[in-house]
């Protein structure tokens, strides 16, 4: 009976102990580099997550900022987003994933500002630092709180350039809608430049390209087909004829 009874405990101690065996949740998708310019108010990456095992996992984030550029500051979201900053942060309250649950697009978010806040002035406006370029690598982990050794691990690079570092910055999309899409998304350029635009393209989140329209001749509006696309975050590029770019535009598909 004592055998049976040790065995059952050590059963017991192996499902409640995913760690052992590996993580309980597990990176889907996340973007890994995202670029911005010195004149960006908010960087956003977005990643997904999921519980493998055939339990609820209850857990909490934390953000290391260990790799951050001075003069930068981080912040994350689930269902809430918390006040940016340059320290490490351990999110206050504990988020759940049911057994086998994939977390819906947007509901992890990881942002970079170039800059810092310093506080209020007289008339109570918000006075920031000067926007500083530069690399800031940011790790979250995602710990089980009911078994502190069962961590997922997702980091990223944020990538800040000048505004002189972006190929023809003259060069932009002056309008994408709607924002959130679901099956066409209306691409917007100024006149001038769509007399020199070549294409656009369509890259998900972790870099890949997957869509490429064709932009020459056509004027300064596209209206893209995007139902074959997943649902998820994309980011939209335009590419003169010259081969200079643009800067990145995000959208989101949701249906």
């Amino acid at each position: 009976m004592n055998i049976l009874r040790q065995i059952a405990i050590f059963l017991s101690f192996l499902i409640l102990s995913p760690s052992l065996f590996g993580q309980s949740i597990q990176l889907v998708e996340g973007t890994e580099v995202k670029e911005g310019t010195i004149q960006d108010g908010d960087i956003a990456a977005y990643a997904t997550f999921k519980n493998v095992t055939e339990q609820p996992v209850w857990f909490k984030i934390f953000m290391y900022t260990e790799g951050i550029t001075v003069g930068h500051t981080a912040a994350l979201c689930w269902e809430v987003c918390y006040e940016y900053t340059d320290e490490n942060f351990e999110s206050p309250q504990a988020y759940s994933l049911d057994a086998l649950q994939t977390s819906f697009f947007g509901d992890f978010s990881a942002h970079l500002q170039p800059y810092k806040f310093l506080g209020l002035d007289e008339n109570l406006n918000p006075i920031y630092s000067e926007p500083v370029a530069g690399e800031s690598l940011i790790r979250f982990e995602f710990v089980n709180t009911s078994d502190p050794g069962d961590v997922c691990v997702y980091e990223i690079m944020f990538k800040v350039l000048n505004a002189g570092n972006v190929e023809d910055a003259a060069i932009e999309i002056v309008k994408i809608a709607p924002n959130p899409a679901s099956y066409f998304v209306g691409v917007t350029l100024d006149e001038v430049q769509a007399q020199t635009a070549s294409k656009i393209e369509i890259y998900d989140s972790i870099g890949n390209l997957v869509e490429s329209v064709n932009m020459m001749g056509i004027g300064n509006y596209a209206n893209i087909n995007v139902s074959n696309l997943s649902q998820g975050i994309y980011h939209l590029n335009l590419v003169n004829t010259n081969g200079s770019r643009s800067k990145f535009r995000s959208i989101a598909i949701q249906r």
